[in-house]
């Protein structure tokens, strides 16, 4: 398994493939995680909207935690970190804005399944819902 998927199983995180490298990400609102090497892991703040000093203040934070600043935007930077140190990887994924998965309950996971399911006994399929 590669380091950006062990972190996003460790922290319950979302992945996607990014559509310019073709490589795996973990997406937030303010940027993204990605793998730099085999060992480190990058954060890449990049908010979609101008936010002043946003980067000044997150960098300001990195530093403090021994992140390695890759790049040094006015609005927007990357630094490396290790994904086998707890306090930098909640950094990093609270830096981005990534979301956590939803954990569903076996509680939760029944009573879905149990509203799926048709009096008969079969759960429902759809047919005919958008034709």
């Amino acid at each position: 398994m590669n380091t950006i998927q062990a972190l996003a199983n460790r922290y319950r995180l979302k992945t996607c493939i990014d559509r310019e490298d073709r490589t795996t990400i973990i997406p937030g609102k303010l940027g993204h995680l990605y793998e730099v090497d085999d060992r480190l892991l990058g954060v890449m703040v990049m908010p979609l909207t101008d936010r002043k000093h946003h980067w000044s203040r997150i960098r300001a934070k990195l530093r403090a935690a021994e992140f390695v600043i890759l790049q040094n935007g006015d609005t927007e930077g990357s630094a490396s970190f290790n994904p086998d140190n707890p306090a930098q990887a909640r950094l990093a994924i609270k830096a981005v804005g990534a979301e956590k998965k939803r954990a569903v309950s076996q509680a939760q996971r029944e009573q879905r399944i149990a509203y799926l399911t048709t009096p008969s006994g079969t759960a429902l399929t759809g047919v005919g819902a958008h034709e």
